[in-house]
């Protein structure tokens, strides 16, 4: 496969749209004939080049490019993301009960998880729930919190 050069434009939106630190998942993997990449795998952007080519850190541990418009790449939704962290939380060596907001509040600022963060401190009332479920409502992927980057 040869790919072209992308118009500046193009590079551009698709910088805005994957920004380092996007969390991203490839919903139908990659056929790469040396490395292939399995369907569903997520990781986290690190750029994106001038061929569209999004680096990326997979959690499997490759760092082959999805291309754009070749590769499926589907960013995470508020919620993946926030489902993700919290499992994350509770995998680290001084990981309080999960009920205790408090301490795991203050363990998911200091790990740097914003969307967990955030839901923790803003909804409160259905975090025990969560916690017991592992569900959340459909309209946290629905907010509109004003300093999002991705």
């Amino acid at each position: 496969m040869i790919l072209q050069m992308s118009t500046k434009q193009e590079v551009e939106r698709v910088r805005t749209e994957f920004p380092p630190g996007t969390r991203i998942e490839l919903p139908s993997g990659m056929a790469d004939e040396y490395s292939p990449i399995p369907a569903g795998t997520r990781g986290t952007v690190t750029y994106v080049d001038d061929l569209l080519g999004v680096g990326a850190n997979w959690d499997n541990g490759s760092h082959l490019n999805a291309i754009y418009n070749i590769d499926e790449i589907r960013k995470l939704t508020r919620s993946e993301l926030i489902k993700e962290q919290a499992r994350a939380v509770t995998k680290l060596p001084n990981c309080p009960n999960m009920f205790s907001k408090n301490e795991v509040l203050e363990i998911a600022i200091a790990q740097g998880y914003r969307e967990f963060t955030e839901f923790v401190f803003n909804h409160g009332d259905i975090y025990g729930e969560f916690i017991l479920t592992g569900e959340l409502p459909a309209e946290i992927d629905r907010e509109d919190f004003s300093n999002d980057e991705n």
